[in-house]
């Protein structure tokens, strides 16, 4: 502890603690502020990109896999079209069969401006993030052939399947993700 002299003795100073930080905020926090053309990405989007990156062991994606303070530098399974960032914002994430490994992390739904959220084809297990509720402007979202299960959140379009995959099987492939049914209503 800091001390000062009073009264030629040494008194310890008392620092007040740090303000109370709720759960949720602790796991957006950032690591590190995104750099490169991701430097003017908003802090809430950086965090919820890197908890994305980490939970989802992007150090060894197929591509991507040195972006995690970069996410605008990630082209993912796309060779030419949207880029991932638009308009200062991260807009697309298209990583189908990109050896991803984990899970889909909470903080998703913190990318207000996503538009298309495609993650098939990986091994990614555990449950649909609840946040995801948030997506006003997401118009696709593909997760099939992985290990997901539990329940869907309210999605804000109707692109759900009977089968609870949310996917169609046009190749005969086995569905791989056993999400709880009813799918919502939306």
């Amino acid at each position: 502890l800091p001390s000062r002299m009073r009264g030629g003795k040494a008194r310890p100073t008392i620092s007040p603690p740090p303000p109370a930080v709720s759960n949720a905020s602790r796991e957006l926090a950032p690591a590190s502020n995104c750099t490169g053309l991701s430097a003017s990405l908003p802090a809430k989007e950086c965090a919820a990109w890197q908890a994305f990156y980490d939970a989802a062991g992007g150090h060894s994606w197929t591509n991507c896999s040195g972006n995690r303070l970069t996410p605008c530098d990630c082209h993912g399974s796309r060779t030419e079209g949207e880029p991932t960032c638009q308009e200062g914002h991260i807009a697309v994430i298209s990583l189908s069969s990109h050896n991803m490994v984990g899970s889909i992390s909470l903080g998703l739904g913190q990318l207000t401006e996503l538009t298309t959220l495609q993650l098939t084809d990986n091994d990614l297990s555990g449950s649909l993030p609840s946040d995801l509720v948030n997506l006003n402007n997401l118009t696709f979202a593909g997760v099939a052939y992985n290990h997901l299960t539990g329940p869907v959140p309210e999605l804000p379009f109707q692109n759900y399947t009977r089968d609870c995959c949310l996917t169609y099987d046009e190749s005969g492939k086995p569905h791989t993700n056993h999400f709880d049914c009813p799918l919502p209503s939306n």
